[in-house]
């Protein structure tokens, strides 16, 4: 048999892997533990999120809030890779990275893209997980995000007013 596929993307390329047993990091240390709440080390991951093919999936053990998680990592790289590309930058889009980055603590989106991706993980997280705790409680964590996931989270309502009214026609 064969232990998984290799998928073409666009300009990349995507590994599957048929059982979880067979992912390996290449950052392992050994140095996993199981009290640890960092979901980057967690083997009861719930789901993900690939930047490069811009593809969330949910894992086995996913729950209600997966999906919204993993939204907030590829909302984060979607409207930073807008703001730095001039044609796509506009006002809005411009704003909403500079709030995100302020709050992030980072100067600017070159700063952003000098960070490991280890360093950028972390405030990914801290995003996503505030980003579900606005959607359960309608409060952002500081004035700066307030619009940004004000915003969002009309997206995401917007997308679901769309996909309904099509399944209704």
């Amino acid at each position: 048999g064969f232990d998984g596929v290799v998928v073409k993307i666009g300009g990349g390329r995507e590994f599957i892997a048929f059982h979880p047993t067979q992912i390996k990091s290449v950052n392992n240390r050994g140095t996993f533990d199981p009290n640890d709440p960092n979901i980057l080390r967690s083997p009861n991951r719930r789901g993900g999120y690939s930047k490069s093919a811009k593809t969330i999936f949910l894992a086995e053990g996913h729950d209600e809030s997966t999906l919204a998680h993993e939204l907030g990592h590829y909302f984060v790289d979607v409207v930073l890779d807008m703001a730095s590309v001039a044609s796509l930058a506009t006002e809005d889009v411009a704003a909403d990275a500079s709030n995100m980055l302020s709050w992030f603590g980072v100067a600017d989106l070159a700063t952003w893209s000098a960070m490991t991706p280890e360093a950028r993980a972390e405030k990914h997280e801290a995003f996503t997980y505030n980003f579900e705790k606005y959607l359960y409680g309608g409060e952002a964590p500081s004035k700066e995000l307030e619009g940004v996931f004000r915003k969002f989270a009309a997206w995401i309502r917007n997308v679901y007013r769309n996909h309904i009214a099509k399944l209704d026609e």
